[in-house]
């Protein structure tokens, strides 16, 4: 899937989490927090960071260094890495972190497939 789709995907996605936030009465700074996270992941922070990817240059100098240290379809395609990164998200900065969870996992579903 190209990364076209993977935003689009993720942006589909979104809608029915946002309506589930609501439906669980969430506090506003969790669902905003929740949100950008879920944004960030779809369109800067990605699988497809060590690939010349949109997210890669919207991150600009950061994502080209990440470009160069990672190989494609390495440790960011990795589920262990990304289940590590977010256990310490979580860990240090909040629940709220976990907005990240599905536009990665739904990435690396759907490049799988």
């Amino acid at each position: 899937m190209n990364g076209k789709n993977h935003e689009r995907l993720n942006i589909i996605l979104l809608f029915p989490m946002v309506f589930l936030l609501g439906f669980y009465h969430m506090e506003i700074q969790f669902s905003l927090l929740f949100f950008l996270k879920w944004i960030w992941n779809t369109r800067y922070f990605t699988p497809d960071n060590d690939t010349h990817s949109k997210p890669t240059k919207r991150l600009g100098p950061i994502g080209w260094i990440i470009d160069k240290l990672f190989h494609h379809r390495g440790w960011l395609h990795s589920p262990i890495f990304w289940a590590v990164l977010f256990a310490l998200e979580y860990h240090f900065i909040g629940a709220w972190t976990l907005g990240g969870l599905v536009p990665v996992a739904s990435h690396l579903i759907t490049d799988k497939l």
